[in-house]
């Protein structure tokens, strides 16, 4: 679950990401998945990736599932791709989950 505030333009932009670091990591660089094929990635296809700065090798069928072509049409993945490609990269701050 992600929670965003932007109260002003004048007041620092804090996200709050409630999800394991991973799962950030992953969706902030939807960029370089998009650009190396994986997003939205195919259900059947098993690929290693290994270009997501500070993450090791994964395969893509770890993806979360709003990653996934057969989910495009969720609400959740909309949300998801619009907080990431918009809100989240405007952020002076990012809280995030760790263990």
């Amino acid at each position: 679950m992600l929670f965003h505030l932007d109260l002003n333009s004048q007041l620092v932009n804090v996200s709050f990401w409630t999800e394991p670091s991973l799962v950030f990591s992953i969706a902030y660089h939807l960029d370089l998945l998009r650009e190396n094929g994986h997003f939205p990635c195919k259900d059947n296809v098993e690929e290693n990736i290994n270009y997501i700065p500070g993450d090791s090798s994964m395969n893509t069928r770890d993806l979360m599932s709003f990653l996934k072509e057969s989910e495009i049409k969720r609400i959740i993945q909309k949300i998801v791709i619009k907080t990431f490609d918009v809100e989240v990269q405007k952020a002076d701050f990012i809280l995030l989950n760790t263990v």
